[in-house]
């Protein structure tokens, strides 16, 4: 479950660097933060009448699964995404001067 938490976190970290203004990084991670915190206890409140009547060990298997899942579902969706780079960028630019 840590791998892929790591995997999801790190993609999603670094685009939002890239498409919030610098000026507005602080309350968005803040924003990020406080969401993630609140849905950890409501998580449990949800979860914990399940966890109650079946194994805990099952609720962990599923747990891990789902994020792995998940995580595999973040990375196709980046990787089929992600365009061919455009190498001209630089003569464009510098042809522009």
């Amino acid at each position: 479950m840590g791998v892929a938490v790591a995997t999801v976190n790190t993609p999603i970290i670094t685009l939002m660097q890239q498409m919030v203004p610098p000026a507005f990084l602080g309350r968005t991670f803040s924003v990020l933060m406080t969401v993630a915190t609140l849905g950890m206890p409501v998580t449990l409140l949800a979860i914990s009448p399940v966890v109650d009547r079946y194994p805990a060990s099952l609720f962990f298997t599923v747990a891990g699964s789902v994020t792995l899942l998940m995580a595999l579902a973040w990375a196709w969706v980046v990787l089929s995404e992600r365009g061919a780079p455009d190498l001209n960028v630089e003569a464009q630019t510098i042809g522009a001067s």
